[in-house]
Protein backbone atom coordinates (compact mmCIF):
# COMPACT_ATOMS: atom_id res chain seq x y z
CA UNK A 1 0.00 0.00 0.00
CA UNK A 2 2.84 2.27 -0.16
CA UNK A 3 1.68 4.77 -2.95
CA UNK A 4 4.45 6.83 -3.55
CA UNK A 5 6.55 4.05 -3.99
CA UNK A 6 3.90 2.86 -6.72
CA UNK A 7 3.87 6.10 -8.15
CA UNK A 8 7.70 6.33 -8.52
CA UNK A 9 7.51 2.62 -10.02
CA UNK A 10 4.74 3.57 -12.42
CA UNK A 11 7.04 6.57 -13.90
CA UNK A 12 9.99 4.57 -14.23
CA UNK A 13 8.13 1.80 -16.12
CA UNK A 14 7.14 4.58 -18.34
CA UNK A 15 10.56 5.55 -18.91
CA UNK A 16 11.39 1.89 -20.01
CA UNK A 17 8.62 1.64 -21.76
CA UNK A 18 9.32 4.97 -23.93
CA UNK A 19 13.07 3.79 -24.06
CA UNK A 20 11.41 0.78 -26.30
CA UNK A 21 9.63 2.98 -27.93
CA UNK A 22 6.52 1.41 -26.74
CA UNK A 23 4.58 4.77 -26.07
CA UNK A 24 1.48 3.21 -25.87
CA UNK A 25 2.39 1.67 -22.28
CA UNK A 26 4.64 4.22 -22.01
CA UNK A 27 1.30 6.90 -21.13
CA UNK A 28 -0.19 4.06 -19.62
CA UNK A 29 2.05 3.72 -17.17
CA UNK A 30 2.87 7.21 -17.12
CA UNK A 31 -0.91 7.97 -16.17
CA UNK A 32 -0.92 5.35 -13.24
CA UNK A 33 1.69 7.65 -11.81
CA UNK A 34 -0.62 10.67 -12.27
CA UNK A 35 -3.09 9.25 -10.84
CA UNK A 36 -1.95 8.83 -7.02
CA UNK A 37 0.35 11.95 -7.08
CA UNK A 38 -3.24 14.08 -8.36
CA UNK A 39 -4.29 11.80 -5.24
CA UNK A 40 -1.36 12.22 -2.73
CA UNK A 41 -0.63 16.39 -4.28
CA UNK A 42 2.21 15.45 -4.75
CA UNK A 43 3.67 18.16 -7.16
CA UNK A 44 6.62 17.38 -7.74
CA UNK A 45 5.61 14.41 -9.00
CA UNK A 46 2.88 15.86 -11.04
CA UNK A 47 4.94 18.11 -12.93
CA UNK A 48 7.67 14.91 -14.05
CA UNK A 49 4.68 12.77 -15.42
CA UNK A 50 3.42 15.98 -17.16
CA UNK A 51 7.07 16.57 -18.35
CA UNK A 52 7.20 13.07 -19.68
CA UNK A 53 3.68 12.79 -21.25
CA UNK A 54 4.36 16.04 -23.22
CA UNK A 55 7.67 14.01 -24.55
CA UNK A 56 5.35 10.90 -25.65
CA UNK A 57 2.62 13.61 -27.06
CA UNK A 58 5.45 14.89 -29.51
CA UNK A 59 7.27 11.44 -29.96
CA UNK A 60 4.15 10.84 -31.58
CA UNK A 61 3.83 14.23 -33.22
CA UNK A 62 1.17 15.51 -31.52
CA UNK A 63 3.05 18.93 -31.12
CA UNK A 64 -0.22 20.98 -29.50
CA UNK A 65 -0.71 18.03 -26.76
CA UNK A 66 2.91 18.02 -26.03
CA UNK A 67 3.04 22.04 -25.90
CA UNK A 68 -0.02 21.59 -23.05
CA UNK A 69 1.78 19.06 -20.96
CA UNK A 70 4.85 20.85 -21.00
CA UNK A 71 3.45 24.17 -19.64
CA UNK A 72 1.47 21.87 -16.75
CA UNK A 73 5.24 20.92 -15.88
CA UNK A 74 6.64 23.97 -16.06
CA UNK A 75 3.87 25.83 -13.78
CA UNK A 76 4.91 23.53 -11.13
CA UNK A 77 8.35 23.68 -11.72
CA UNK A 78 8.79 27.33 -11.81
CA UNK A 79 6.93 27.55 -8.45
CA UNK A 80 9.41 25.35 -7.08
CA UNK A 81 13.13 26.52 -8.81
CA UNK A 82 13.52 22.76 -10.35
CA UNK A 83 15.98 24.64 -12.08
CA UNK A 84 17.55 21.28 -14.09
CA UNK A 85 13.87 20.04 -14.85
CA UNK A 86 12.70 23.35 -16.36
CA UNK A 87 15.80 23.51 -18.59
CA UNK A 88 15.14 19.91 -19.80
CA UNK A 89 11.50 21.48 -20.26
CA UNK A 90 12.73 24.82 -21.82
CA UNK A 91 14.47 22.53 -24.41
CA UNK A 92 12.18 20.80 -25.26
CA UNK A 93 9.64 23.55 -26.14
CA UNK A 94 12.37 24.47 -28.62
CA UNK A 95 12.42 21.23 -30.35
CA UNK A 96 8.49 21.94 -31.09
CA UNK A 97 9.06 25.01 -31.88
CA UNK A 98 11.92 24.11 -34.64
CA UNK A 99 9.73 21.24 -35.67
CA UNK A 100 7.10 24.63 -36.54
CA UNK A 101 9.34 26.35 -38.37
CA UNK A 102 9.32 29.13 -35.93
CA UNK A 103 13.20 29.87 -35.68
CA UNK A 104 12.85 32.62 -33.42
CA UNK A 105 10.83 30.99 -30.54
CA UNK A 106 12.79 28.06 -30.79
CA UNK A 107 15.67 30.11 -30.60
CA UNK A 108 13.97 31.76 -27.36
CA UNK A 109 13.55 28.72 -25.72
CA UNK A 110 17.09 27.31 -26.51
CA UNK A 111 18.57 30.11 -24.87
CA UNK A 112 16.08 29.96 -21.67
CA UNK A 113 17.50 26.42 -21.07
CA UNK A 114 21.13 27.35 -22.15
CA UNK A 115 20.55 30.18 -19.28
CA UNK A 116 20.01 27.86 -16.72
CA UNK A 117 22.76 24.97 -17.68
CA UNK A 118 25.35 28.01 -17.49
CA UNK A 119 24.39 28.64 -13.87
CA UNK A 120 24.79 24.88 -12.91
CA UNK A 121 28.07 24.19 -15.31
CA UNK A 122 26.16 21.68 -17.04
CA UNK A 123 28.92 20.75 -19.29
CA UNK A 124 27.45 18.34 -21.27
CA UNK A 125 24.27 20.12 -21.16
CA UNK A 126 25.90 23.20 -22.58
CA UNK A 127 27.63 20.97 -25.24
CA UNK A 128 23.63 20.10 -26.37
CA UNK A 129 23.04 23.40 -26.43
CA UNK A 130 25.55 24.93 -27.75
CA UNK A 131 25.33 22.18 -30.67
CA UNK A 132 21.19 23.09 -31.11
CA UNK A 133 21.84 26.83 -31.33
CA UNK A 134 24.07 25.70 -34.18
CA UNK A 135 22.38 23.95 -35.79
CA UNK A 136 19.24 26.61 -35.52
CA UNK A 137 21.64 29.14 -36.93
CA UNK A 138 22.14 27.19 -39.67
CA UNK A 139 19.10 26.44 -40.40
CA UNK A 140 18.57 30.25 -40.53
CA UNK A 141 21.31 30.73 -43.00
CA UNK A 142 23.55 32.27 -40.39
CA UNK A 143 26.97 30.39 -40.70
CA UNK A 144 28.91 32.30 -38.79
CA UNK A 145 26.70 32.52 -36.10
CA UNK A 146 26.43 28.83 -36.96
CA UNK A 147 30.42 28.06 -36.37
CA UNK A 148 30.50 30.47 -33.29
CA UNK A 149 28.37 28.20 -31.11
CA UNK A 150 29.82 24.93 -32.54
CA UNK A 151 33.12 26.13 -31.57
CA UNK A 152 31.48 26.99 -28.04
CA UNK A 153 30.41 23.10 -28.28
CA UNK A 154 33.84 21.89 -29.55
CA UNK A 155 35.71 23.79 -26.93
CA UNK A 156 34.32 22.44 -23.79
CA UNK A 157 36.19 19.64 -22.94
CA UNK A 158 40.41 19.01 -23.71
CA UNK A 159 39.75 16.66 -26.34
CA UNK A 160 37.51 15.76 -30.05
CA UNK A 161 35.39 14.48 -30.56
CA UNK A 162 34.41 14.38 -26.91
CA UNK A 163 31.62 11.54 -26.70
CA UNK A 164 29.30 15.01 -24.87
CA UNK A 165 29.50 16.74 -27.51
CA UNK A 166 27.72 14.44 -30.20
CA UNK A 167 27.95 15.46 -33.54
CA UNK A 168 29.30 18.73 -32.91
CA UNK A 169 32.92 18.43 -33.88
CA UNK A 170 31.68 16.72 -37.17
CA UNK A 171 29.45 19.78 -37.58
CA UNK A 172 32.24 22.17 -36.81
CA UNK A 173 34.42 20.25 -39.58
CA UNK A 174 31.48 20.75 -42.22
CA UNK A 175 31.12 24.54 -41.07
CA UNK A 176 35.39 24.77 -41.58
CA UNK A 177 34.96 23.48 -45.19
CA UNK A 178 32.14 26.38 -45.99
CA UNK A 179 33.70 28.87 -44.21
CA UNK A 180 37.34 28.49 -44.25
CA UNK A 181 39.88 27.90 -41.97
CA UNK A 182 40.37 31.60 -40.89
CA UNK A 183 36.89 31.25 -40.03
CA UNK A 184 37.69 28.64 -37.49
CA UNK A 185 40.81 30.13 -36.57
CA UNK A 186 38.90 33.47 -35.74
CA UNK A 187 36.06 32.12 -33.62
CA UNK A 188 38.25 29.95 -31.82
CA UNK A 189 40.56 32.82 -30.76
CA UNK A 190 37.20 34.91 -29.72
CA UNK A 191 35.39 32.29 -27.66
CA UNK A 192 38.23 30.24 -26.09
CA UNK A 193 40.96 33.46 -26.12
CA UNK A 194 43.74 30.55 -27.65
CA UNK A 195 44.95 29.58 -30.71
CA UNK A 196 43.53 27.02 -32.95
CA UNK A 197 45.15 23.67 -31.21
CA UNK A 198 46.87 21.26 -33.99
CA UNK A 199 44.24 18.21 -32.65
CA UNK A 200 41.18 20.86 -34.03
CA UNK A 201 42.93 21.50 -37.42
CA UNK A 202 44.18 18.21 -37.92
CA UNK A 203 40.81 16.98 -36.77
CA UNK A 204 38.51 19.52 -39.37
CA UNK A 205 41.08 18.76 -42.05
CA UNK A 206 40.43 15.38 -41.88
CA UNK A 207 36.70 16.11 -42.32
CA UNK A 208 35.08 12.73 -40.44
CA UNK A 209 31.92 11.24 -41.48
CA UNK A 210 29.37 12.53 -39.68
CA UNK A 211 27.57 10.16 -37.42
CA UNK A 212 24.59 8.63 -38.69
CA UNK A 213 21.34 8.93 -36.54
Amino acid sequence: GDRPGLASSYHQLGRVAQLRRDLDAAEGWYRKSLEINEALGNRPGLASSYHQLGMVAQDRGGLPAAESWYCKSLEINEAFGNRPVLAATYRQLGMMAEERGDLAAAEGWYRKSLEIKEALDDRPGLAMSYGQLGLLAEAGGDLAAALDWTVRCAALFPELPHPATGPGPHHLARLTASLGVAALETSWQRYTGKTLPEQIRTFVANRPDEPKS
